[in-house]
């Protein structure tokens, strides 16, 4: 049996015995598993901590005794109701199970982003590279339409040189 368990059990005790409080010996005689005294005392203080139940102290012909008793508070009733401790630690469980999909979901979205930008930027170096070398080929396509031009210019001037001698 979980701690978790052993807390509710506790508590689901205190919730059976409406009627009174109980001193920890009567507790623990009484459950249905047993847990030592020890452990018993911390699990009263835990829920005492969390306002699920609280401490009297019995009187002995009218004086107040160092004898603690035990009883489930409205509060206590309440959160054994909803649950009780299981089904407070199973949605904690979900929550920070919630909570670590949601943060290697951003991871994968953010590893997304910077790909598709590594991507572009590679793309861009890519495409300036190309221009560069297109930039360059029309350069050497004018210079050597130019080239053309003037060798056809010149053969014009010769062949018109030629028909004047004759």
């Amino acid at each position: 049996m979980t701690e978790i368990n052993k807390i509710d059990l506790v508590l689901n005790y205190l919730n059976n015995d409406k009627d009174r409080s109980e001193k920890i010996l009567v507790i623990q005689s009484n459950l249905s598993i047993q847990i030592p005294i020890k452990d018993l005392h911390l699990i009263l203080q835990k829920i005492n901590a969390d306002g699920n139940c609280s401490i009297g102290y019995g009187k002995t012909g009218g004086i107040k005794n160092e004898i603690r008793h035990y009883f489930i508070t409205y509060q206590g009733k309440i959160f054994l109701s909803n649950g009780g401790y299981s089904k407070q630690a199973k949605s904690i469980w979900w929550n920070d199970s919630w909570i670590k999909t949601k943060t290697i979901a951003n991871l994968l979205n953010t590893l997304l982003l910077l790909s598709v930008a590594i991507i572009g930027i590679w793309i861009t170096y890519d495409s300036k590279e190309k221009d560069t070398k297109i930039e360059l080929q029309e350069s050497q396509i004018q210079t050597l339409k130019t080239t053309i031009d003037s060798l056809h210019y010149q053969k014009m001037t010769n062949s018109d040189t030629i028909n004047i001698n004759k």
